[in-house]
């Protein structure tokens, strides 16, 4: 007779209450709403990163470029066209990481802009033929910008 009651009772108590469930439900969605603005911060740095990069293989290709054939290139697409090419056509084509590159060649060198595709996630650079890299914050930085050490 015993027996029979724990297993009545056992069945009764399986699975959760409604509390416990929308504890659970409360407990997730904190997390996540604390974990979301990190995330979202990781990947705006992750682009920069990667426009930086972008910004000095550009430039020091400018370079060997205008070593090799003293002038320097008239586009970015000059730069992918020589075998073994100096740049990859997909960085050549002018966007790439959330970034939008823009060469223009000057009288005695170039300027190279790398615009955020998406305004407000993330700095704009800028650089010259000084290969010194220039950032801003909210427009498409030029040569009075800050330096990036």
């Amino acid at each position: 007779m015993f027996l029979k009651t724990v297993k009545k009772k056992n069945k009764m108590k399986k699975g959760f209450t409604l509390v416990e469930i929308m504890i659970i439900i409360s407990v997730v969605l904190i997390l996540t709403a604390l974990a979301i603005p990190n995330i979202l911060r990781s990947q705006i740095t992750a682009r920069e990163s990667m426009a930086l990069t972008n910004v000095k293989r550009i430039s020091e290709s400018c370079q060997v470029y205008n070593t090799r054939e003293e002038v320097y290139p008239a586009a970015l697409t000059d730069l992918s066209g020589d075998v073994p090419p100096y740049l990859s056509t997909t960085l050549t084509s002018g966007t790439k990481d959330g970034y939008n590159f823009v060469y223009t060649q000057t009288a005695d060198g170039f300027t190279l802009y790398a615009n955020v595709i998406a305004a407000g996630v993330g700095r704009y650079f800028y650089t010259d033929e000084t290969t010194v890299i220039r950032q801003h914050v909210n427009a498409p930085a030029g040569p009075g910008d800050p330096i990036i050490n």
